[in-house]
């Protein structure tokens, strides 16, 4: 899809991938909307740097609570603002196994991670059905390919997020809709923010074939791509140095 002109929503768009995936699609030539929940000075800083031509809107949400995705969606609406372009991208690192984690915490990694990429899909591929064109992007990780100790929560929902994807793909494919994943890997972000010194040095050294942290831009640039090349629905597109092809 040719995104001049477009409309794009970018949940959990005020800073980091988000950020990079906002402004990425502006200099594309995209008109954005971007949502954002604890940034609001970044949300604001954000919206002012990019072009007019942007119309960018900046709207508070809690994507974990429906109320909140259902508010957005009606502002949007209001505003005749038609979203061809969804990238369902909040999100936050999730501690713990599976032996420590509450009933509650699961609940609240699936509200986040699953449950609210779901109903901002919900919201807006109605629309994208009836112009017969749209993409929806979600934001994985390879921590759904991997098992990786200690994140029991994030792996499984960032799993779900993955194969979820591949349902809307096939759900959406006879409307000319088409969905995507995008799941990345250690990239410089508040997201890894508290790795040790040391931690960094082994990803660097050891785990990541190209031996650097990624940067936000360089997953935005995919996320981009993907809305971009109409051929490619349901496939998830890893963005992490080689991180999980490493067998030693």
């Amino acid at each position: 899809m040719d995104v001049r002109g477009r409309w794009v929503l970018v949940t959990g768009g005020s800073r980091g991938i988000g950020a990079a995936t906002v402004r990425e699609l502006a200099g594309r030539g995209a008109k954005v909307v971007f949502t954002w929940r604890t940034g609001e000075r970044e949300a604001s800083e954000l919206a002012r740097s990019l072009p007019a031509s942007a119309e960018p809107l900046a709207l508070a949400c809690d994507v974990r609570r429906p109320e909140d995705i259902d508010r957005v969606a009606a502002e949007v609406r209001s505003r005749g603002i038609e979203v061809d372009v969804l990238v369902n991208n909040a999100g936050t690192p999730i501690r713990g196994s599976f032996e420590e984690a509450s009933a509650e915490q699961w609940d609240e990694a699936f509200a986040l991670h699953v449950r609210a990429p779901a109903l901002f899909a919900k919201a807006f591929a109605p629309g994208m059905k009836a112009r017969s064109r749209g993409v929806i992007v979600n934001v994985g990780s390879v921590a759904g390919l991997r098992g990786v100790a200690g994140i029991t929560l994030y792996c499984t929902v960032k799993g779900a997020v993955i194969q979820m994807t591949r349902a809307m793909a096939r759900d959406l494919a006879d409307a000319g809709v088409r969905a995507v994943c995008v799941s990345p890997g250690i990239i410089r972000t508040d997201f890894h923010r508290n790795m040790s010194a040391e931690q960094k040095k082994l990803n660097e050294e050891k785990r990541i074939p190209l031996h650097r942290e990624g940067r936000p831009e360089e997953v935005a640039q995919v996320i981009a791509g993907l809305v971009e090349a109409d051929y490619i629905t349901g496939e998830n597109i890893v963005v992490d140095g080689g991180l999980t092809m490493r067998i030693a």
